[in-house]
């Protein structure tokens, strides 16, 4: 049954009833004090309303500075500043123009005490966008990117003073400090014609700089007298061939040098390509001593044999000679019919690496064991322990060592076999450190790097001739230092006298030595014509003085007498200017393949390299129409 709600009717009694006073009061009393709370929090300062007025203050008080500063004439921050300062100085277009000097450029170079800019020689309003301006109380200011008149010349400009310093200068280089000193934006290749035009106006010209070769060679026989120098040209097509040098000061200075050479040679990264072939000795305190150098079109053996032949016009004396190269297929050929009484070692460091290029498909750990393995061959003392140590690389893997060793004799890599004065030397680092170290007059047109090289020797020359004469004692501080060395490795070791001359030294294992033949029966006096350990503590108990056992190369008389001589700079003040009428010798006839310059080096023989044949001169080697650097006859032009 569905609930039914009933309402009540309110009474006449209930309409009527009057309130309580007690409940009156209290209500009263609530009023009061909701309105006494509203009151008080009114009158109180909130944090948020001082930030919201300060904020006002502010914009307020910009709003009219902007309207003040828009509204009133140019020229009175001007005025603000005279009556403040005195009279600003004018500005330098007003300066000179009082001098009575007239304007050909509207912009002049103002350096400044933090940075330097450009400004108008005049105030023209249709440039007044494009330069840095001079704002009112400070230096320099607005800069708009992208400057349409920031271009190569003025970036050649800018950049001059540094490629005289730092020749690599890069393009990229260029853009990042232009952006930070100046505040302009510009592309890379707007920085890179920059820089090749300051290049060539610091520099020289790569065409013209063959020519030049004429009378530089000239200047180099006036100033230094009896040096070598061979210059070859077509004399049909006018075309420069190759170029060899050697200053008069080396020729000397490697008379008292050890009679050994490094060969090597290195490409060239200026306009006309080409390679550096060089011939580096070391002096009495091991450091690079260069003999005479060349620049010839390629790295082949038609090059090397022609070096060679020059090579002995200025060290071909009465000494038999070591030479230790990359073994080159040119140095391979040419060597035993120019040189056939010397010696002829190869870096074991090429052999090693050309060891682990042969092995494909094969994890390191071999191949790390193999170099190893054949590094202990080569330092091998006697012909016994090379025996033993050569079986044990050919067990590794001996179809593959069959093959690398078919057309490598020991005589030419292993100390037990070598039967030439090499001086622990069994590598051609000082050809490579040589290399290196001419790496920024790579990049030069042909007279500037030859000249550059020149200076190079220059003030290797006297840094030498200074040093030495702070030297005391008489062999030289590393040969001094090596000799410590020998002599505290052998302090703990007993020795027993046969005779006058032979004695043993019972070290681990003792061997023999003989102090009246410096001889010793580990075979490491012989090798390295340095006393070893066991000499040493011979030399001790004997009682003779140990620096007459030790070769005079390394003596300080002998090294002050490499380079007692003087290389003396060449003067470009007489250079006669380029003249197209009496031009002799051409650039190169070769034609540049496009993209990029390869940078990677060039492999010494036994490298394993693809070999493909080239569609553009059609020969067999490892490169393709794309990275061919071969010379192709395009017709001769006489600059």
């Amino acid at each position: 049954m569905p609930l039914i709600r009933r309402s009540r009717k309110a009474s006449e009694n209930d309409n009527n009833q009057t309130p309580i006073p007690d409940e009156e009061d209290d209500k009263s009393k609530k009023v009061a004090a909701k309105k006494a709370r509203v009151d008080e929090k009114s009158s109180k300062w909130s944090c948020l309303d001082s930030c919201c007025w300060l904020i006002g203050c502010i914009c307020t008080v910009w709003w009219i500075l902007l309207f003040l500063y828009n509204a009133m004439p140019a020229s009175f921050p001007q005025y603000v500043t005279e009556a403040i300062t005195g009279p600003l100085p004018d500005p330098p277009g007003v300066k000179l123009e009082k001098e009575g000097l007239k304007v050909k450029h509207p912009v002049v170079f103002v350096p400044g005490i933090v940075t330097a800019g450009l400004e108008l020689w005049e105030g023209h309003q249709c440039a007044e966008g494009l330069f840095r301006k001079r704002l009112w109380g400070g230096t320099f200011g607005e800069v708009y990117k992208r400057n349409p008149r920031t271009g190569s010349d003025l970036v050649s400009t800018v950049v001059a003073d540094r490629l005289r310093d730092k020749p690599l200068t890069r393009p990229t280089d260029v853009v990042f400090d232009l952006k930070n000193d100046y505040g302009l934006d510009i592309s890379y290749r707007v920085a890179w014609l920059g820089v090749e035009k300051a290049r060539g106006e610091v520099y020289g010209d790569h065409a013209t700089s063959f020519d030049q070769l004429r009378w530089y060679s000239n200047s180099v026989m006036q100033k230094n007298p009896n040096s070598y120098i061979n210059l070859e040209f077509d004399p049909k097509t006018g075309s420069f061939v190759r170029y060899f040098i050697s200053f008069r000061a080396c020729i000397d200075g490697f008379k008292h040098c050890r009679p050994m050479l490094f060969l090597d040679g290195t490409f060239l990264k200026g306009r006309f390509k080409g390679n550096l072939l060089a011939a580096t000795a070391k002096d009495a305190n091991q450091g690079l001593f260069p003999v005479a150098f060349a620049i010839v079109d390629s790295e082949n053996s038609a090059n090397w044999e022609w070096f060679l032949h020059n090579l002995k016009e200025v060290v071909g004396g009465g000494r038999t000679l070591t030479f230790i190269s990359d073994r080159h297929v040119g140095l391979l050929h040419s060597m035993p019919i120019i040189f056939p009484s010397a010696h002829h070692a190869y870096c074991l460091l090429h052999l090693q690496m050309n060891l682990r290029d042969r092995m494909k498909y094969v994890n390191a750990s071999h191949k790390i064991g193999l170099m190893r393995k054949l590094r202990e061959c080569a330092y091998a003392p006697t012909v016994t322990c090379f025996n033993e140590k050569f079986e044990v690389l050919k067990k590794s893997n001996p179809a593959m060592i069959e093959d690398f060793m078919k057309d490598l004799h020991p005589k030419h890599w292993s100390n037990a076999h070598f039967r030439g004065r090499q001086y622990g030397e069994m590598c051609s680092n000082a050809a490579e450190s040589f290399n290196n170290w001419v790496g920024e007059a790579r990049h030069l047109p042909i007279t500037r790097l030859v000249d550059m090289i020149r200076g190079q020797i220059m003030e290797q020359m006297l840094d030498c001739r200074v040093k030495c004469t702070k030297w005391a004692g008489v062999i030289c501080p590393k040969m001094e230092k090596k000799l410590v060395a020998a002599y505290n490795d052998s302090r703990a070791w007993c020795v027993s006298q046969a005779n006058d001359d032979v004695y043993e030294v019972h070290s681990h294992p003792s061997v023999l030595v003989d102090v009246g033949k410096l001889t010793c029966s580990c075979f490491q006096w012989q090798i390295n014509g340095f006393p070893c350990s066991h000499a040493v503590v011979a030399f001790r108990n004997s009682g003779r003085n140990i620096y007459d056992a030790i070769d005079s190369a390394f003596f300080i008389d002998t090294f002050r007498a490499t380079y007692s001589g003087t290389i003396y700079p060449i003067p470009t003040v007489g250079r006669p200017l380029f003249n197209p009428a009496e031009c002799l010798i051409a650039p190169p006839t070769a034609k540049r393949p496009p993209g990029r310059p390869k940078r990677k080096r060039i492999p010494s023989k036994g490298e394993v390299v693809q070999r493909i044949r080239c569609g553009r001169c059609g020969k067999v080697g490892n490169h393709n129409r794309k990275t061919c650097k071969e010379p192709l006859q395009v017709g001769c032009h006489m600059i």
